[in-house]
């Protein structure tokens, strides 16, 4: 089962991956991790985005319809990384 310490690992154990991308509710969604010397992630909900300053930040943003992260990640769809 997917869960958001997966996608975290998956996203530091494999820094050559662009981004992790997923669908819910029907709107794309993904997160992609960058760096200017310190780590950062953006994170979009359709065409909704936000920039978070740490992996604590990715977890607590209401992006997507108002909820966060570990709110929806059981209701994901078509995920991968790309």
């Amino acid at each position: 089962m997917i869960n958001s310490e997966y996608i975290k690992r998956f996203l530091e154990e494999n820094s050559n991956v662009v981004c992790f991308t997923f669908e819910y509710r029907g709107k794309p969604c993904g997160i992609d991790p960058w760096s200017d010397g310190k780590q950062h992630y953006n994170v979009w909900y359709g065409e909704e985005d936000f920039v978070a300053d740490s992996w604590e930040a990715v977890l607590k943003v209401k992006l997507f319809d108002s909820k966060t992260l570990p709110e929806i990640i059981d209701k994901i769809e078509n995920y991968e990384t790309i």
